[in-house]
C-alpha cells in the first residue's frame, strides 16, 4: 500500500488539487509567429487548473493562447501550451462569462489572469457582489512572460504557512501596541482600530454589546479612530501589548500560561486525501475541507501565541493505510491525534493512542471500538442511541404541556432513525408519567393525528422518519393544520435538510448550531481570503468548521492546562468555537470520553434556525 505523509507544506498543495509537474514532456511542439507550443489533448476531468501545473505555466498563460477554453475543458479537446520560457501573446478581445455557483470575483480574476480592480472597471456593478448567471466582461490580461507567473493561490497559501508555527516556530513575532483607553469614571474610553466591531470589544472588555450600545447611544456604527466609553460598572482596561500579525478569525483573549502549560503542542493529523489516486472520490472533499478549518484554527492559535507542530498523514480509507502510516516512529511522540475517519481505522489507531498514551480525536465516526476501556480517546460524534437519548430528554423539557403525537408513515422499519428516536422518546415520556399519542400515516394523508390537534393547546407532532423522501409527502399538508386557534409545530430530522423544507415551523436535534453570526461572518471571509473559495454555507454539516472548532478546542486546551491537565477542564467552554460546543463525558471509569453536547434547533421560514433556550 503506497502512502504517502505530508507536512503542512505539502497538505497545503492537496488542498489546492495540485498535480506533479510533468518530468518527461514528450509531447508535439508547433511554432506560430515564432512561439512556440505543445499540443496537449486534455483528459477526463482534467481541468484547467492541474494542466497549468502539469506544465508549469499558469493558467492565464494557456487562457491566453486558447480563448475559446474560457468556459471550461472538455476531454479530448487539443489545446496550445506555451513553453515556460518564452514571451506569451497578448489577448487584445474581451470576453464574457457567466458567474457559477460559489464563484467569487477573485476565482474568476484568477481564473482569467486579471486582477478584480480591472474586472469590477469594465463591470462597475459587480462592486455591489456578484450572483449565480450574472454575466461579466473579462479585460485581455496583460502581456507577460510565462516565467513571471500571475499569483496563483498556492503561493499565497505558501506565505501563509511559512508564516504559522509549524513551519517556522522561531520567526521574530510583531508586536502591535494594545489599544489606546483612559480610565474614568464613566468607563474605559477606547479609541476603535480598523476591524474592531461592537462584538469585539464585548469581548476584550468582558460587558455585553448592549451595555456598549447603551453607554454610547449617537454610535451606530463603529469608525477607525472614534471614542467609544465602555462601562466601568465590570470594564476592564485592557493593559498587556497584543502579539499578532495578522487579524485573527475571531478577535479572541490570549490563553493564560499556567505552571503546567506547554509552549509546544505537537499534532498529527490523520485522515484520507487519496494522494494516491480516487480523484473522482465525493467523500474526499469533506476531508480536504476539514483540513481547511484544522489550518485556519492553527491560523488563529498563533495569534493566540500558541506554538503547534502539526504532521499530517494521508491514510487512504483502508487499514493496510492507517497501519502503514503508524510504522513511522515521530507519531509516537505527538500530544494529539486527529482521525482517522472510518470506524474499521479506529481500532489500530485506538490501540496505538492508548500503548502511545496519546489523546486522540476521532471526528467523524459513530462506532468507536474499545472506547469504554481506552483513556485516551475523545469521540465527537455520540451513538445513534447516544444522541436519541439525549434529545429526547431535549424534547422533555420543552414540549411536556403540548399535545403530543408520535405518527409513524406506514411501510417504516426498525432501522430507520426515526423510528428509534421514537421508541427513546416514548420511553423517556412513560418515565416521566407524560401522555401522549400514536398515528400511522399513509399517502400523505394527516387525518389520523387531526384528533390531537385542538382548540387552546399547542401540539408537536413528531414525524417518525429520518428519510428525506419518506416525509416529504406529509411536509407541505403541515401548515394547513395550523388556524387562529389551533397551534401546530412538527418536529424532524437533520437528514431533512431542514432549512429547505417548506413547513414553516420545525423543531429538530443537532450537534451544530452557530451560536455568533458576526465570528461566523469572519471565519467566512478569512476561509474565502485563504482558500480562493467561498466556504460550503448551504451545508447542513459544516466539515471545515468542525475542524476549527475541534482543533482550537483542543490545542488551545492543552496548551493552558498541559498534559493530561487538560482532561480535568473539559467542562471549560472557548467563546471563540463557531458551530459545536462540547461535552465530553467519560463513558466508563477508565474509559474514553464522547461528547454529549446537542442542541434543539428550531427552524421558521423566513426567520432562520434559533436554538431554543438561548
Amino acid at each position: 500500500m503506497k502512502y504517502s505523509r505530508i507536512f503542512c507544506f505539502g497538505i497545503f498543495m492537496l488542498l489546492l488539487a495540485l498535480t506533479a509537474y510533468c518530468q518527461e514532456l514528450n509531447y508535439p511542439v508547433v511554432e506560430e509567429h515564432g512561439q512556440k507550443f505543445y499540443l496537449y489533448t486534455v483528459d477526463a476531468k482534467e481541468g484547467l487548473y492541474a494542466v497549468s501545473h502539469k506544465f508549469n505555466v499558469t493558467q492565464a498563460d494557456i487562457l491566453n493562447c486558447n480563448p475559446s477554453i474560457a468556459e471550461g475543458l472538455k476531454a479530448g479537446q487539443v489545446i496550445k501550451i506555451p513553453l515556460s520560457t518564452q514571451t506569451l501573446p497578448t489577448v487584445t478581445t474581451t470576453r464574457q462569462h457567466t458567474v457559477i455557483k460559489k464563484q467569487t470575483l477573485y476565482s474568476i480574476a484568477y481564473q482569467y489572469g486579471v486582477t478584480v480592480e480591472a474586472i469590477v472597471a469594465m463591470n462597475p456593478d459587480a462592486a455591489k457582489g456578484i450572483k449565480e448567471g450574472d454575466v461579466l466582461q473579462i479585460p485581455p490580461p496583460q502581456a507577460k512572460k510565462a516565467s513571471e507567473a500571475y499569483k496563483e493561490p498556492e503561493e499565497l497559501v505558501k506565505k501563509s504557512i511559512k508564516e504559522t508555527p509549524a513551519v517556522a516556530k522561531e520567526e521574530k513575532k510583531q508586536v502591535i501596541a494594545a489599544p489606546k483607553q483612559t480610565v474614568t469614571k464613566d468607563g474605559v474610553h477606547h479609541q476603535v482600530v480598523a476591524g474592531e466591531t461592537f462584538y469585539s470589544l464585548s469581548r476584550m472588555y468582558k460587558v455585553s454589546v448592549e451595555s456598549i450600545k447603551n453607554a454610547n447611544p449617537t454610535v451606530e456604527v463603529l469608525k477607525t479612530g472614534e471614542t467609544v466609553i465602555i462601562p466601568s460598572d465590570t470594564a476592564k482596561a485592557v493593559a498587556k501589548p497584543i502579539v499578532s500579525e495578522r487579524k485573527p478569525l475571531v478577535k479572541q483573549e490570549p490563553i493564560p500560561t499556567t505552571s503546567v502549560s506547554k509552549s509546544l503542542v505537537k499534532v498529527a493529523v490523520l485522515l484520507p486525501f487519496s494522494l494516491d489516486g480516487a480523484k473522482d472520490d465525493p467523500t474526499i472533499e469533506k476531508f480536504v475541507d476539514f483540513y481547511r478549518g484544522v489550518l485556519l484554527a492553527l491560523s488563529d492559535l498563533k495569534e493566540k501565541g500558541i506554538s503547534v507542530d502539526i504532521h499530517t498523514y494521508d491514510i487512504a480509507k483502508t487499514v493496510a493505510g492507517v497501519t502503514k502510516v503508524l510504522e513511522n516512529e515521530e507519531l509516537s511522540h505527538v500530544d494529539l491525534i486527529i482521525g482517522p475517519a472510518y470506524a474499521a481505522q479506529t481500532k489500530p489507531v485506538a490501540d496505538f493512542a492508548k500503548q502511545h498514551k496519546i489523546y486522540t480525536i476521532i471526528p467523524f465516526t459513530q462506532k468507536v471500538d474499545g472506547i469504554a476501556t481506552n483513556p485516551y480517546l475523545f469521540q465527537f460524534n455520540p451513538s445513534i442511541h447516544s444522541q436519541y437519548v439525549q434529545a429526547a430528554s431535549l424534547f422533555v423539557k420543552q414540549f411536556r404541556n403540548f399535545n403530543i403525537v408520535i405518527a409513524q408513515p406506514v411501510n417504516g422499519n426498525n432501522n430507520d432513525d426515526g423510528t428509534v428516536f421514537a421508541e427513546s422518546l416514548m420511553s423517556k415520556l412513560k418515565q416521566n408519567h407524560i401522555a401522549y399519542h400514536t398515528a400511522v400515516l399513509q399517502g400523505g394523508n394527516l387525518e389520523p393525528i387531526k384528533p390531537w390537534i385542538t382548540e387552546g393547546k399547542p401540539a408537536i407532532v413528531v414525524l417518525a422518519t429520518s428519510n428525506a423522501e419518506k416525509a416529504a409527502p406529509y411536509l407541505s399538508a403541515f401548515a394547513g393544520l395550523n388556524s387562529e386557534s389551533k397551534h401546530v409545530s412538527l418536529y424532524g430530522f437533520l437528514d431533512w435538510e431542514p432549512e429547505t423544507n417548506v413547513y414553516p415551523n420545525l423543531y429538530y436535534a443537532s450537534l451544530f448550531y452557530s451560536h455568533d453570526k458576526e465570528s461566523l461572518a469572519d471565519y467566512n471571509r478569512e476561509y474565502t481570503k485563504w482558500f480562493h473559495l467561498n466556504p460550503n454555507s448551504g451545508e447542513v454539516i459544516r466539515f471545515d468548521l468542525l475542524g476549527y472548532d475541534l482543533s482550537l478546542y483542543f490545542i488551545s486546551m492543552m496548551s493552558k492546562y498541559g498534559v493530561p491537565g487538560f482532561t480535568q477542564h473539559l467542562s471549560a467552554q472557548l467563546p471563540e468555537n463557531i458551530e459545536s460546543r462540547f461535552a465530553f463525558k467519560r463513558v466508563a471509569a477508565g474509559g474514553g470520553f464522547q461528547n454529549n453536547e446537542l442542541h434543539l434547533l428550531n427552524y421558521k421560514s423566513g426567520k432562520g434556525v434559533t436554538l431554543i433556550g438561548e
